[in-house]
């Protein structure tokens, strides 16, 4: 129980920061960001093993890690396909609003859509072999039940939280770093949602 609270209480902390620091800087490019709604339900025929599925949660905490992104405030978490007999599951990092408690789990893109005001699909342009590859990454983290990364520190390669664990499969499949964590929350880096997608080798399949 104490390890939850603490959890929870890391989660907090970082909330409340994000909100210091996007409430403190009205005038960077944050505030240019644009807002598209997407609610219609996803060809889900398009989505391939390997892309990027992203949405804006309706929830308190997504308005939150949205503002993290550096671009484009559209998104709030993401997580990665994987295509199985015609199913569409996605593989991300997630932690309980509540206790803070979570890690790597496979959804159905139904529920993973399912309290979604936005959302969005992009693609790797790279050989299906590498993008095969992302959701083999993906897939490997969550046989190894990796925790949720409470403390949001691209540090720790044991724990992750949802660019995170985007960062690393997109990374390792690729053979480079191609996502970077780029933007500094406090002096410490943080992978930002839109940090994930807006790359010279990704480009959007679904809007």
């Amino acid at each position: 129980m104490e390890g939850r609270l603490r959890q929870y209480d890391q989660i907090i902390y970082w909330l409340i920061i994000c909100y210091w620091t996007v409430s403190c800087q009205p005038n960077d490019k944050r505030a240019e960001a644009k807002t598209s709604l997407h609610t219609a339900s996803p060809n889900t025929t398009l989505i391939a093993t390997g892309d990027l599925v992203l949405r804006l949660g309706d929830g308190f905490y997504s308005q939150f890690f949205r503002n993290f992104s550096t671009c484009e405030r559209r998104f709030s978490h993401v997580g990665i396909a994987l295509v199985e007999k015609g199913e569409v599951f996605i593989i991300h990092a997630e932690a309980d609003e509540r206790t803070g408690v979570g890690g790597v789990r496979r959804d159905l893109l139904k529920e993973f859509l399912k309290q979604a005001v936005d959302w969005g699909v992009y693609r790797l342009r790279a050989p299906e072999s590498d993008r095969v590859g992302v959701a083999r990454a993906a897939s490997n983290y969550l046989a190894q039940a990796i925790p949720f990364d409470t403390d949001f520190d691209v540090a720790d390669s044991t724990r992750f939280y949802c660019s995170e664990l985007a960062m690393h499969c997109v990374n390792r499949a690729v053979g480079r770093p191609l996502i970077c964590p780029n933007t500094k929350v406090r002096n410490r880096l943080f992978v930002a949602i839109d940090e994930t997608y807006l790359n010279e080798l990704t480009y959007m399949v679904l809007e």
